[in-house]
């Protein structure tokens, strides 16, 4: 898990800029791995993870850094389509690309949507957008 700031940064961004689709694990504090059903009543839904997170201080009293990249997988239905599907991860990207709220947190350019091999065996797509980050902060 990152650091705390780390995902209130992320999510906060998502709540005030994404109204897409709900965000299962957003500032509700509805963790995603509670979650049996996808939300009822929508067409897509959100899940906010990160994969990587490494930390370090590089120099010797100075300041510690955490890397790592934050997941956004966006799940579809199906018969949305592949077009609006990219459409809406594109967006997602956007929201990130160098994104900087201050208080020692900024993230880089993000992949383009991956999209999932399996999508055509479920009911629900899959795309992703990877956000490289970083998190500066004193020990």
């Amino acid at each position: 898990m990152p650091a705390d700031a780390v995902d209130v940064a992320i999510k906060a961004r998502l709540h005030a800029s994404w109204s897409t689709c709900p965000v299962v694990g957003g500032l509700d504090g509805v963790l995603p791995e509670t979650i049996t059903e996808p939300p009822q009543g929508y067409d897509a839904f959100l899940v906010v993870q990160y994969p990587v997170v490494n930390g370090e201080k590089p120099v010797l009293h100075g300041k510690f850094f955490e890397d790592g990249t934050a997941r956004l997988v966006l799940n579809v239905k199906r018969e949305i389509g592949q077009t609006q599907s990219v459409a809406w991860a594109n967006t997602l990207a956007g929201l990130f690309r160098e994104y900087r709220p201050g208080s020692g947190f900024e993230t880089f350019v993000p992949s383009g949507p991956i999209v999932n091999d399996a999508n055509d065996d479920a009911n629900w797509a899959e795309y992703s957008v990877i956000v490289p980050y970083r998190y500066q902060f004193s020990g």
